[in-house]
């Protein structure tokens, strides 16, 4: 009876090779030059990070919750196009209490 049992799994994994396999999640980085990033960009600005806010946000898609910093700066030059006087920048990853969380590329901006 355990033969039978055996060649039915072993056929029905045979049938659906990837019945087995589970999905991944990884994501690619693409480096970009400051010239490329300033081509893309809507705003270029030199500011100073004054207050920093970290708080936890939901995922985009419901896939759980993250931690995003608001930091607000004060705008001392306007490279290229409009700003106001100040702005909230939003960046991924930071610390609440004991938990952090680095996400590669993301500036940190200090305040001060």
């Amino acid at each position: 009876m355990s033969s039978v049992l055996g060649v039915l799994f072993l056929g029905g994994v045979l049938q659906r090779p990837f019945a087995l396999v589970r999905a991944a999640r990884a994501s690619t980085l693409i480096q970009l030059s400051v010239e490329e990033l300033c081509q893309r960009a809507t705003v270029v600005v030199a500011a100073t990070p004054l207050e920093s806010k970290v708080v936890w946000e939901d995922s985009a898609g419901g896939r759980g919750r993250r931690i995003v910093t608001y930091t607000r700066a004060r705008i001392d030059r306007v490279v290229d196009g409009v700003a106001p006087n100040q702005l909230w920048i939003r960046t991924l990853g930071g610390s609440i209490g004991d938990i952090g969380q680095h996400v590669d590329g993301e500036a940190i901006l200090t305040p001060g």
